[in-house]
């Protein structure tokens, strides 16, 4: 199957978060609670100042940094390229390597989908641990 991708455009991101209260409507999420997080990105360029956001969720890599360096198994790749994340395993965000494409994942915002699967939030029951 081939390697899905989320396609954003940061030159029309306006940082309004309507997509990321969006796609918490759309899964029924408790208040607080986010798959997607719109986050500002600001650097200096020329002696003034960039801004701009970044919508950031699961990239589902092909390889993912997160699966290989967790030492609690917190996450496994299906077979349709989604990549999960068992969110009772919220600790061993601070076990990786600093500056690893795992840091960046969003710990506190467990992957919930009623479209991907039978996948329920920590407060839902228990999960079984990834392989």
């Amino acid at each position: 199957m081939a390697q899905k991708a989320f396609i954003f455009n940061p030159n029309r991101c306006l940082g309004c978060r309507a997509c990321q209260a969006a796609c918490s409507l759309n899964h029924n999420l408790p208040t607080g609670v986010f798959i997607r997080k719109v986050v500002p990105v600001e650097f200096e360029r020329g002696g003034g100042i960039i801004k701009y956001y970044l919508s950031k969720s699961c990239n589902h890599c092909a390889n993912p940094e997160c699966f290989r360096l967790c030492p609690n198994h917190a996450f496994r790749k299906r077979r349709d390229g989604i990549v999960v994340y068992n969110g009772y395993f919220w600790w061993c965000a601070g076990k990786f390597r600093e500056g690893s494409p795992a840091t960046s994942v969003i710990f506190s915002e467990p992957l919930y989908s009623s479209h991907l699967g039978s996948l329920k939030l920590p407060s839902q029951g228990k999960q079984s641990k990834g392989s």
